[in-house]
């Protein structure tokens, strides 16, 4: 299974024990970066007895593996600080309460990433997933962002605490796809919000009132792309100490076929009930996420983006033992919550396979031939397709923008279109290339008439100077079809010269 770590903590005082367990899989490196610190409440800040958590990074080459380490690194650095402050930052954070330390430190992640990114060229793509919990005398606070997840064990089944910041968790709370078609989605590690990726980032925060016999769990996508719900609980359950159960997870996903980093960090409060039914299987109720995150547990809001300062409710007392879950259970359907098995791969040896990653709908140019974007409609679907990673909007007409989605040679963009799009457009497509030559950047379009936006500002060559795109990032825009107002609206939104491939030829465009 490759390199493979895993070591349970000794319990903490408080009776919370931690373990955790990583395998680099059939993947060349590990990009994954595992959190699991046992910790002193007596000795900490603000009173935390542990912190567990999975950063899944991403980008190419190692870029990744560089932004979940500094979100690790970030993370223990704030939250480990003891009554004694160490540096400024403890300081000013010294007088707030747990969940504000905890969205500081993501926070704090999120501008390291952002800043390294923009400083060095290869790693400009590079962000991170974050799925963070940290414990108190009484409470659970959750901080996530990305796809990786949350689940909460206890005697009432397993819970998904988190929602997935994906296009297909997106398009299936839109009701424009159904659970089953995320599932089988080659969209569906398509991530929306990550770390590093802008200057400032909005975690979701939860507080969860705990009780004893309960287990809190954080993974990668490594393992919730092929195991389903009932399958993550099986494998904590049915082993005989936390640590065995990270490892049995982890060995469970790579026999499944996960082809991604697997990583799992847990923290158990008390003793977890680990007994299974008279038929050999483990009995598990799934909550709706609606009401996992709405109903059970507290939601922690925040102020406007970039604020340093953030508005919480107050957090409700409430009873989380197994009469009140599955009294829950009873009033609403049972459903997967996007975590049905996404991935089937055949092993026919046990040689490892190479690194994949989801295939583009679109075939496009290399990227020494210029930043591509492609859009185009395909049976019935409007797909957005780039050979780099570039941030864009794509809106229809009376809606003023979507939110900002990630799109690159490992996730195209793809929405449902309607039966009259759908049989107007047929196989249109646009296409818009980006290079700079000399003091220019230069434009390509297809078809050769595509009009142009530069700040929602039409440009009427097919150049323009460098030093436009310079500074602030830039937005660049399209209509889809082409040059029809009635149709999409599709903006890069952050553009900017020094990110652009370069064809060496100065003289050219003088």
């Amino acid at each position: 299974m490759g390199e493979h770590q895993g070591e349970q903590r000794p319990e903490a005082d408080s009776g919370l024990t931690i373990a955790s367990s990583s395998s680099v899989g059939r993947r060349a490196t590990n990009q994954d970066e595992v959190i699991a610190l046992p910790m002193r409440s007596a000795d900490s800040l603000w009173g935390f007895d542990g912190v567990i958590g999975v950063a899944d990074g991403m980008g190419g080459h190692a870029a990744g593996e560089v932004a979940s380490k500094l979100t690790g690194d970030t993370v223990a650095e704030v939250l480990t600080s003891t009554e004694a402050p160490s540096g400024q930052l403890t300081e000013e954070l010294s007088e707030k309460e747990p969940a504000e330390v905890i969205a500081a430190a993501v926070r704090l992640a999120n501008s390291r990433i952002y800043e390294q990114a923009q400083a060095n060229d290869g790693q400009r793509d590079m962000g991170t997933t974050l799925t963070l919990v940290a414990f108190t005398k009484d409470t659970a606070f959750v901080a996530h962002v990305g796809d990786s997840r949350g689940y909460l064990i206890n005697d009432g089944g397993i819970h998904q605490i988190t929602q997935d910041h994906s296009w297909v968790a997106r398009q299936v709370l839109a009701e424009r796809m159904t659970e089953a078609e995320a599932a089988r989605s080659p969209l569906r590690g398509q991530v929306t919000r990550t770390l590093g990726v802008e200057g400032n980032v909005d975690p979701d925060m939860l507080a969860i009132p705990l009780q004893p016999g309960t287990v809190l769990l954080v993974c990668s996508d490594g393992i919730t792309d092929v195991l389903s719900n009932e399958d993550i609980e099986e494998a904590i359950r049915r082993t005989t100490t936390l640590q065995l159960g990270c490892d049995a997870l982890v060995e469970a996903a790579y026999e499944k076929g996960s082809v991604d980093n697997i990583s799992v960090a847990c923290a158990e409060v008390g003793t977890l009930r680990r007994a299974v039914s008279s038929g050999g299987a483990v009995t598990t109720k799934v909550l709706d996420e609606d009401q996992v995150t709405e109903e059970m547990y507290p939601t922690l809001g925040t102020r406007s983006r970039g604020a340093d300062r953030f508005r919480f409710r107050r957090l409700r007392p409430l009873l989380i033992g197994a009469a009140v879950v599955v009294a829950i259970v009873g009033l609403v359907l049972l459903r997967s919550c996007l975590m049905a098995p996404a991935q089937q791969v055949a092993q026919d040896s046990g040689e490892d396979v190479p690194e994949t990653q989801p295939a583009s709908l679109v075939k496009l140019p290399p990227i020494e031939q210029g930043l591509t974007v492609k859009v185009v409609a395909i049976e019935g679907q409007l797909v957005a397709a780039a050979n780099r990673h570039v941030q864009l909007t794509i809106h229809p007409p009376g809606i003023e923008e979507e939110p900002t989605t990630v799109i690159g040679p490992d996730g195209d963009y793809t929405r449902p279109l309607t039966e009259t799009e759908a049989s107007e457009w047929g196989d249109k497509s646009c296409q818009l290339t980006l290079r700079v030559k000399g003091d220019y950047v230069h434009i390509t379009t297809v078809p050769g008439n595509l009009h142009i936006y530069v700040d929602k500002s039409r440009i009427m060559r097919n150049r323009i100077k460098a030093t436009a795109l310079t500074g602030e990032p830039t937005r660049i825009g399209f209509y889809f079809p082409a040059n029809d107002r009635d149709g999409y609206t599709v903006a890069l939104t952050r553009i900017n010269a020094a990110n652009l491939p370069v064809e060496e030829d100065p003289a050219e465009g003088q």
